[in-house]
């Protein structure tokens, strides 16, 4: 796909160049090649004929092409030792924060190049209350697979991945409970290098909305519920695809 791309754009700016010298000579009424200026407007006619053919082959070619169909693929809790902090200071021993996370899968049905790769994805999160149909909170997710965060400055490149149609699957994290917590509370990539946490959800249940852009894809909308369970603290939150 790389390589037919590059002998695309190779071809079509040297049609493209061919055609605006040959004009430039015909115009100027010089000759070139022993061509007089009847052949080369000839010459620049037939180029710029290529080149329009060319681009509309390969645009054509893209409207085609298939795109990316990202899929959910599961549910992945994960039990990871978390530092609490305040005030931008750890506080306390490392303790067990119970991950809520979600996989993705890229199924397109031909999976042929960059075609149908989607090209920095992103995943934006908004968290409604389930009676009120309030905005709780609203944040842009984290893929667990990638590096943490060093900084504030580096948060952007882990806010997006690339993932081709080869059946690998990305994680993509929601939220996590504390050992000692009944509170829910959202995790992006501001949570990492002593970052505060976000806010708490308190609440019993809670609308997830998930909403994946890519560059080359329209936006397609996931919605899960979220169950928070009150009654003991730790333990997972859980998430059901809302039909």
């Amino acid at each position: 796909m790389r390589f037919s791309a590059l002998v695309f754009g190779m071809g079509r700016t040297m049609t493209v160049l061919v055609a605006a010298f040959s004009f430039a000579f015909d115009y100027a009424g010089g000759s070139v090649a022993g061509l007089e200026p009847s052949q080369l407007r000839i010459v620049a006619l037939i180029t710029f004929t290529i080149f329009v053919v060319l681009t509309l082959w390969r645009e054509i070619g893209l409207w085609l092409a298939p795109g990316p169909a990202i899929r959910f693929a599961g549910l992945s809790p994960t039990e990871v030792p978390v530092v609490r902090l305040k005030n931008n200071q750890p506080i306390g021993n490392l303790c067990r924060g119970y991950f809520s996370r979600i996989k993705l899968v890229n199924k397109c049905h031909d999976p042929s190049g960059l075609a149908s790769e989607a090209q920095r994805l992103t995943a934006e999160i908004n968290v409604y209350e389930a009676e009120s149909g309030r905005l709780a909170d609203s944040w842009m997710g984290r893929w667990a697979d990638l590096e943490e965060a060093n900084s504030p400055a580096e948060k952007w490149q882990a806010d997006c991945i690339d993932l081709s149609p080869n059946g690998q699957e990305a994680s993509l994290d929601i939220g996590m409970r504390f050992e000692d917590d009944t509170a829910f509370f959202g995790w992006d990539n501001s949570r990492y290098s002593s970052f505060e946490f976000r806010n708490p959800l308190t609440q019993k249940c809670y609308i997830v909305e998930i909403t994946l852009r890519a560059r080359n894809m329209r936006a397609k909308v996931m919605r899960f519920w979220l169950n928070n369970p009150t009654e003991k603290p730790g333990g997972y939150a859980q998430l059901t695809l809302k039909k």
